[in-house]
């Protein structure tokens, strides 16, 4: 599934984190997201936590997220994010490039 992320309002926030412990119920070892963030410039602590929070759940394990980013602030939030997961959840991979994702 392809998401594209143009905002990180509070109500993005809590949109995506309803959609994502939702969508962990149907997930399998062949489900692959990718997260398309180029439009995003920020990310505020209050997604880090929310998005650690989502990793965390053992259902995560089934799934490989792909996260496209395009500036270097945005980058080191989805690294402090994959840092902060558990190492027994979601597998995920961080591009600047849009086609390496979708291969990826």
């Amino acid at each position: 599934m392809l998401f594209t992320f143009t905002d990180v309002s509070p109500k993005t926030l809590n949109h995506w984190r309803e959609f994502s412990l939702q969508h962990l119920y149907d997930s399998d070892r062949l489900t692959r997201n990718l997260y398309d963030l180029r439009q995003i410039n920020y990310i505020p602590e209050i997604a880090i936590q929310i998005a650690v929070e989502v990793n965390s759940d053992p259902s995560t394990r089934n799934i490989k997220l792909a996260v496209v980013v395009s500036n270097e602030q945005v980058e080191e939030a989805i690294q402090r994010i994959a840092d902060l997961t558990p190492v027994s959840g979601i597998e995920m991979r961080l591009f600047t490039n849009i086609s390496e994702a979708k291969r990826g």
